[in-house]
């Protein structure tokens, strides 16, 4: 099983390779509309540049989420442990493994039942507060933390 710090540099590499691909295409996209002619057909023209424009602002929103995200989980690389479920808590069940901090999809380690939820998320929420040897129950399902990092 994964050590907290070796979840958070997954997350890490994870939330990398993504910022790369958006930062490569928005700078392809830049790269398209700088090298767009004006052409007689003015209208054509305007239409174009409002397309590049609208992708390049949900390009440049998608980033700046990655890059919070970023942050956070820089944040909960040094957020120290604490005997109670907290942001930041890394939790081990007989179940799964969670981290508390930011919703983050990561397929390849979600199959070994490994996971990253949101503070808000309602699994965090019934974790909250809870100790070492603690249950929940969620969706039917019950959660004994095993270990708490």
């Amino acid at each position: 099983m994964l050590s907290k710090i070796e979840f958070i540099e997954l997350c890490e590499n994870q939330l990398e390779q993504h910022i790369n691909l958006l930062q490569n295409e928005i700078e392809s996209l830049q790269s398209d509309m700088a090298g767009e002619s004006k052409s007689s057909a003015g209208d054509k023209f305007e239409t174009s540049r409002e397309m590049f424009s609208a992708r390049l602002n949900q390009l440049e929103i998608s980033r700046n989420h990655f890059l919070q995200q970023r942050t956070q989980l820089k944040r909960l690389k040094t957020q120290q442990t604490s005997t109670v479920v907290a942001w930041g808590s890394y939790i081990k069940t007989e179940k799964a493994s969670f981290l508390i901090g930011i919703p983050l999809s990561i397929p390849k380690l979600e199959k070994k039942g490994i996971y990253s939820i949101g503070l808000q998320s309602p699994l965090a929420q019934a974790f909250l507060g809870k100790k070492q040897n603690d249950k929940i129950q969620y969706a039917k399902v019950t959660y004994c933390i095993i270990e708490l990092d």
